[in-house]
């Protein structure tokens, strides 16, 4: 028996790991959430390592579409503090924008450069950057939307607008106080009673529940 076929008989006898193997296509929705977040899972999948099988020097890493890079949120004054810079080599070829001009110009660009700064430096990242697929929008391509195989979950919950809370959620929300009604009664020359309901306490209520409904949406709100 020749060494080639005891070879082959061995790898025949092996059981198929095909998927372990395989690159999955991966889809993240950048809506509403900070580049950074979305640049760190980024780099673990284009990386692969989320599989058993990652070695440093192997290129095992997934696909990864981004959609919705067109409304990606700064914290604080982010969108006129941070500041993005270029060279281009030759004398007075420095530039320097912001990522509120950057973003205009390109709503790609942040979370691609992002991506990019947190891959490892060596000659793999241009290799996982073309497997990384970045859309402003939520339209993708047939091809593309073929090749899906899951969605991951987004790295900070969304806070909801005050007009997507239900009337049901608004009163389960405890109370801190009785509104105050304020009720008067006026007696004319005539055998009319006339009682005028004023309901300013009702409306600084409201605007109080709402305060704190946003409040306690925006409890999770971290880069």
């Amino acid at each position: 028996m020749s060494i080639s076929t005891t070879y082959c008989e061995l790898l025949c006898s092996w059981p198929q790991q095909w998927a372990t193997f395989a690159r999955s296509w991966f889809l993240i929705d950048a809506r509403m959430q900070p580049p950074g977040k979305i640049a760190s899972m980024c780099s673990v999948r284009l990386q692969g390592k989320h599989k058993p099988i990652y070695h440093a020097l192997s290129d095992c890493g997934d696909h990864v579409v981004v959609i919705n890079t067109r409304h990606i949120a700064f914290s604080g004054n982010k969108w006129e503090q941070k500041v993005y810079s270029s060279h281009t080599g030759y004398p007075g070829g420095f530039k320097q924008v912001t990522a509120a001009q950057l973003h205009l110009k390109d709503p790609k660009a942040i979370v691609k450069l992002a991506v990019y700064g947190m891959l490892p430096r060596n000659l793999h990242r241009r290799t996982m950057m073309q497997r990384l697929h970045i859309f402003p929008d939520d339209v993708l391509p047939d091809d593309i939307l073929a090749n899906l195989t899951e969605e991951l979950p987004q790295p900070r919950k969304i806070p909801k607008k005050l007009s997507e809370y239900t009337q049901e959620e608004i009163e389960a929300f405890p109370r801190l106080w009785t509104p105050y009604v304020d009720t008067h009664t006026h007696t004319h020359t005539h055998t009319h009673t006339h009682t005028h309901t004023h309901t300013k306490g009702n409306i600084m209520y409201k605007n109080l529940i709402c305060t704190l409904l946003w409040i306690k949406a925006s409890v999770n709100y971290e880069l």
